[in-house]
């Protein structure tokens, strides 16, 4: 996995009227529409986010006129690493691998797994994947 290199920005806002009486949260996900409101809150969950320059809760209700400071740290980029798992091959040739995936082992890298996948299993046993589904996803294709 590559953590290298993430970068911040601060975003600034002011509440209006209308926005009053809202959730923290859901005012973040709208004022920064690049960002999912599960990432929102995660960024209050760090501390990254102040209200009047105290940390704040995803449920706090905004009020008109409070300031709101939020550091959008991005996330580090995630890239999957080879690593020495068991797996059942049932069929491989030059295009295709056909696998007896283990009941609750995870496919890719995301949701906080990014260790013993099928794509890392894979990965040490094949060398290499088509770079088809991108650095995360390469060459997956599910339940045929």
């Amino acid at each position: 996995m590559d953590t290298s290199a993430t970068t911040s920005r601060i975003e600034n806002f002011r509440v209006e009227p209308e926005d009053e009486g809202g959730r923290l949260d859901r005012y973040l996900a709208i004022h920064l529409p690049d960002l999912s409101r599960t990432r929102v809150q995660e960024l209050i969950a760090q501390g990254r986010v102040r209200v009047s320059g105290e940390t704040a809760r995803s449920s706090h209700r905004v009020t008109a006129g409070e300031r709101i400071e939020v550091e959008v740290l991005d996330r580090p980029r995630l890239d999957a690493e080879a690593e020495e798992i068991p797996i059942e091959l049932l069929y491989e040739d030059d295009d295709i691998v056909v696998v007896n995936k283990a009941a609750g082992m995870v496919v890719h890298a995301g949701a906080g797994e990014t260790h013993g996948t099928l794509v890392n299993a894979l990965l040490h046993r094949l060398g290499t994947l088509s770079e088809a589904g991108g650095a995360i996803r390469p060459g997956i294709v599910h339940r045929l």
